[in-house]
């Protein structure tokens, strides 16, 4: 019986199974004006609800609604967008209620999944919080900082992004 559980166990290792202890890694996140160029949506809004809880022992959500405000790049004619995390899996952010917090005011720039819901980007900054017309997050950097959502939303329609490690060394 032994034997047969250390063959499954060595089968599923050869066959790439990925478990919870196999999480994803990512070298470096790409702050919020780097995803920018590759989304398909960037959009001001308060988040409206959460989706369908996932069946794990924290309080994480399979996606929330974002009821939409603004639009800075790309296009919706839908007022509710919604968002889906990830699954701790995937290198997309999960939704979990402490970092998106029900009725707060946040910036994403987020990928279309199916021309219906949309996705956080893997391995990035896809939101900024906003509080009382500031945005906090890594917006240019992996350095947490703050500017006006004014200053951001010129950034978000202007010039392709350029990291601050490359304009310092111009």
């Amino acid at each position: 019986m032994r034997m047969a559980a250390l063959a499954v166990l060595v089968l599923c290792c050869c066959l790439g199974v990925v478990t919870d202890a196999q999480s994803c890694q990512c070298s470096k996140r790409t702050p919020f004006l780097g995803t920018v160029a590759e989304s398909d949506l960037v959009v001001r809004g308060e988040i409206d609800a959460y989706g369908e809880r996932q069946a794990r022992g924290v309080e994480v959500y399979e996606s929330l609604v974002l009821r939409v405000k603004e639009t800075l790049r790309g296009s919706t004619e839908s007022k509710k967008i919604v968002i889906r995390g990830g699954d701790g899996k995937n290198c997309v952010f999960e939704i979990y209620p402490r970092f998106f917090e029900a009725g707060g005011e946040y910036v994403f720039s987020v990928k279309s999944v199916d021309g219906a819901d949309y996705t956080l980007q893997s391995c990035a900054e896809s939101w900024l919080r906003i509080s009382e017309g500031i945005v906090r997050g890594a917006i240019a950097s992996e350095q947490q900082s703050t500017m006006t959502y004014e200053e951001l939303a010129i950034h978000v329609a202007g010039v392709a992004y350029q990291p601050e490690s490359s304009r310092e060394s111009q």
